[in-house]
């Protein structure tokens, strides 16, 4: 609640209220845990989550709130950077995972059954490619003090592959504008599923261009992939307090173990009043004026500001 020191709801007040899309996390029991749940990211079944307002009139439960903090006098460190992060979902082709012969796949759950991209890679003289992701990266901090940026990618094998253990492969490639150069060569066997998270050792510019070569021939193979299939890629950068005349502000504060002060820049013309801690259920009253907003964030694990 805005305004309700008072006790009394008027007419400038409001309600805040955040809210997220659904996502996989209620499907991974089926897959035993998250290192075999293909795309956590997204709902075997719907995206769409239900949520109802209610109120106690009599004041006896306590619901879930931001508790609200104020702003006095600026914290001696600054924070340096708010991590971005992006993810693509492939959600081309229901993937039924392993063939047990005769089309019949497997009825248990692991990694490389679900929702996934179609087909890439080489089979039956065809070779299927993923198109390139372009990712906005504006503000992105790089060089000395810095942590690098970070490319994850979860691939899984969709056929019996013919050259052995190593038949089903990708190169993971980004272009900063300087044109394609390899991050990360990635091998997983038949219908075996893999996460990779790779640093990017290249500054990036505003926009970043991911690509999953799999018609590429990767030492000590000579040949392209067998047939594989892509959940999801996730990039995650540091980037710089400039907002660049956005309106929505959503970050990651990186780790500290004491106050920090946040000071972010052209924000656009919305005075932005508030900024919701949501993994200290917290809201940090801010200063705001011609774009800019101030506030201390108090100390913690990384987490997400809103």
């Amino acid at each position: 609640m805005e305004g309700e020191a008072d006790g009394s709801f008027d007419p400038n007040y409001a309600v805040v209220f955040f809210a997220e899309s659904n996502d996989g996390w209620a499907d991974e029991v089926m897959y035993g845990g998250n290192a075999e749940h293909t795309d956590p990211y997204y709902s075997l079944y719907s995206d769409t989550a239900t949520y109802f307002l209610t109120w106690d009139p009599e004041d006896i439960a306590a619901g879930l709130r931001f508790a609200p903090v104020s702003f006095n006098t600026p914290a001696s460190t600054p924070v340096p950077y708010l991590w971005q992060e992006q993810v693509r979902i492939y959600n081309d082709s229901y993937q039924k995972g392993e063939d047990l012969g005769g089309g019949k796949p497997t009825t248990s759950y692991a990694g490389g059954k679900g929702w996934m991209s179609g087909l890439i890679g080489y089979n039956n003289g065809s070779t299927r490619t993923l198109g390139d992701m372009n990712f906005c990266t504006p503000q992105a901090q790089n060089g000395a003090g810095f942590p690098s940026p970070s490319v994850e990618v979860a691939l899984a094998g969709m056929n019996f592959g013919a050259g052995g253990v190593q038949a089903h492969h990708a190169q993971v490639q980004v272009n900063n504008g300087s044109g394609f150069s390899a991050v990360s060569d990635v091998f997983y066997g038949s219908y075996e599923y893999t996460r990779d998270l790779s640093n990017i050792n290249a500054s990036l510019g505003n926009t970043t261009t991911i690509r999953i070569a799999v018609n590429t021939t990767v030492s000590p193979l000579n040949t392209a992939s067998d047939y594989s299939a892509c959940a999801f890629v996730r990039l995650v950068y540091p980037r710089g307090l400039n907002m660049s005349g956005q309106a929505s502000f959503y970050g990651e504060v990186p780790q500290s173990a004491s106050n920090t002060y946040l000071s972010v820049s052209n924000s656009g013309s919305q005075a932005i009043t508030n900024v919701y801690d949501l993994g200290q259920n917290k809201r940090y009253v801010t200063t705001a004026n011609s774009g800019n907003f101030q506030c201390n964030i108090d100390p913690g694990n990384r987490r997400h500001l809103v």
